[in-house]
């Protein structure tokens, strides 16, 4: 559920987000910018993941990993993990 509503001359954004019911002000008289405002918070909302930190792609998960783990194997287990990458890239 997303939609805008007005209160007095001022527009307002409203959307549910995991269960739980988001309203801001648009700070603006114009419904077209209000419009705007919400599909931009509907973006920066899809983009976050839990505890408000940003998605992460697999190959910045794979980096991640490869320099803070990987370094810590052996190094017969660090070869079975090099062999895994390079099937999945």
């Amino acid at each position: 559920m997303a939609g805008i509503y007005r209160r007095g001359s001022t527009w307002w954004v409203r959307f549910t987000w995991r269960g739980q019911e988001v309203r801001k002000s648009a700070r603006t008289s114009s419904k077209v910018e209000a419009q705007r405002l919400l599909g931009s918070l509907l973006d920066q909302y899809k983009q976050l993941d839990r505890d408000g930190r940003p998605r992460r792609t697999y190959h910045e998960a794979l980096s991640k990993f490869t320099v803070e783990y990987l370094a810590t194997l052996k190094p017969s287990t660090a070869n079975q993990y090099h062999l895994s990458q390079r099937t999945k890239v």
